[in-house]
């Protein structure tokens, strides 16, 4: 989509904000202004403000610079500090509508749904053929929770102006999240068309391709991001995956090595890196990388914030050095690291299989035995579980998801993704004080550290006619950091009256 500054310009009335003159001989604030926009232009938001902010401490009722600052803040996410400039720029316009444009983009941000409704609708007022306004409208209706009527407002303005890159970037976006991989792919290659050069349309191209099990397609689109943008981690770390799922081994030992040397404390991508070395039998190699990436993985992500460890890859990289050791003859060190394991993360099954053989081979059989029965367990618990999600989410049957849900509680009466599984089915055929009370157990057996359960949780109580409950555990999620998406926002927020 256009730049903001060519928005303002097209939507500007005969004497607006945005046809200024500019007064013969420049003052110092008429040149911190026309620098600020410039920086702008450029996308150097931070000096932009500080050129506007100066200007704006000379002529405080100047309404440019009251605009502009506001535009300078939202690029920067300052939403809030927006609003505070625009507010002031709107008591000394004689022509609102840009100002109202630019702060139904800033309500949007700061979650203002009703402000951001009423802002555009003004703006749409005054100039009802604007379709920028529309284009706002339709993101609107994504974040109240309407995400096809979004998609289909998108797809209109298609229709319309069929080379706007934004437009189709958004109904490709969209299309993607719905699970429709061939429009998204449809919509995607339409905006690279018309802008060939932008590596992150390039990304969403490559995942929505995977979606579409085109996988070697999807690995050309994710290395010509790469191939835009050489130090966008996201491009590079998905073409090493992407090569590793292929099993194109040496190919992507070079894209690991390509990830390391971007972002050399990626431990993840080290706990790759062992994994391709230790499969090409280069053990001792391997045990090295793995504890590099387990450093990595343990080490906080800030110095000044608390450390936050991806337990699931930890918890594997933790497996991979104790094969390793294994693999090298370190058997003893080997099953003091698995127990250590076992007694961390109890459900693990991978962690129990290998340190059942590990015993079994070693002489204490009786032990080992024990181990592997608990890994049968776990893992046919687990095999069950999968099941249900696959039934549940991507074949749309809740009979043969709650069965296989059933069989895994039959089980381990008490597994949190079992339970949370269950839950969701109940909620989802009408059944809401059961999926109410299975939920609980799962929040009981632990699951309240999945985003999935907090969604589920407040979908419940809302549909239990619980109203306030549900929006406090919304309150609370987000409280929390976590964005329970879509579904949600559709019940927290009157979707039908503000997505018009």
């Amino acid at each position: 989509m256009r730049s903001l500054l060519a928005t303002c310009l097209a939507f500007a009335l005969a004497g607006s904000i945005c046809a200024a003159g500019v007064e013969a001989d420049r003052q110092d604030p008429e040149i911190h202004l026309q620098r600020g926009v410039e920086l702008l232009e450029v996308m150097r938001v931070a000096e932009a403000i500080e050129q506007l902010e100066t200007a704006l401490l000379q002529r405080p009722r100047d309404l440019r610079i009251r605009y502009h600052l506001g535009r300078a803040l939202l690029m920067a996410g300052r939403a809030e500090e927006a609003v505070a400039q625009l507010e002031v720029a709107l008591d000394i316009s004689p022509e609102p509508g840009p100002i109202h444009f630019l702060l139904g983009q800033v309500y949007l941000e700061t979650g203002d749904f009703a402000a951001a409704k009423t802002a555009l609708d003004t703006a749409a007022a005054s100039r009802p053929d604007f379709l920028q306004i529309d284009f706002y409208r339709a993101e609107l209706c994504y974040r109240v929770g309407q995400v096809s009527i979004a998609r289909e407002k998108f797809e209109a303005l298609i229709e319309i102006v069929p080379d706007w890159e934004a437009a189709l970037v958004r109904a490709g976006t969209l299309a993607l999240e719905q699970g429709d991989a061939a429009a998204a792919i449809r919509s995607l290659q339409a905006a690279l068309e018309i802008a060939p050069e932008n590596p992150l349309v390039w990304l969403r191209l490559g995942t929505a391709l995977v979606g579409d099990d085109q996988a070697h397609e999807a690995l050309a689109a994710y290395r010509k991001a790469v191939e835009l943008a050489p130090s966008f981690p996201t491009a590079l770390n998905a073409v090493a995956i992407q090569l590793i799922n292929l099993d194109e081994h040496e190919q992507a030992m070079e894209a690991l090595e390509a990830v390391l040397a971007n972002d050399p404390d990626d431990g993840v991508m080290r706990y790759h890196r062992a994994n391709l070395l230790s499969r090409e039998g280069q053990h001792a190699a391997a045990l090295e990388e793995i504890d590099e990436a387990l450093a990595d993985l343990r080490a906080p992500s800030d110095a000044s914030a608390e450390t936050v460890v991806d337990v699931f890859s930890l918890a594997k990289a933790i497996h991979l050095r104790a094969d390793l050791l294994m693999k090298l003859d370190r058997r003893e060190e080997a099953v003091e690291v698995l127990r250590d394991l076992v007694v961390s993360e109890p459900d693990y099954p991978e962690a129990l299989y290998l340190l059942g053989n590990a015993l079994a081979r070693g002489g204490d059989r009786a032990a080992g035995i024990e181990f592997l029965k608990r890994f049968k367990t776990l893992s046919d618990a687990r095999e069950h579980r999968q099941l249900g999600d696959q039934f549940r989410r991507l074949e749309k049957d809740p009979v043969r998801a709650r069965s296989e849900f059933e069989d895994a509680l039959e089980i381990i009466p008490d597994d949190p993704g079992s339970l949370l599984g269950l839950g969701a089915v109940q909620r989802e055929t009408g059944e809401i004080q059961q999926a109410l009370e299975t939920l609980a157990k799962a929040r009981a057996a632990g699951a309240a550290g999945d985003i999935e359960w907090h969604r589920e949780w407040v979908l419940a109580l809302h549909l239990a006619g619980r109203g306030e409950e549900a929006r406090q555990a919304w309150e609370d999620a987000r409280a929390e950091g976590l964005t329970l998406g879509p579904e949600v926002w559709a019940v927290m927020y009157d979707g039908a009256a503000l997505c018009r």
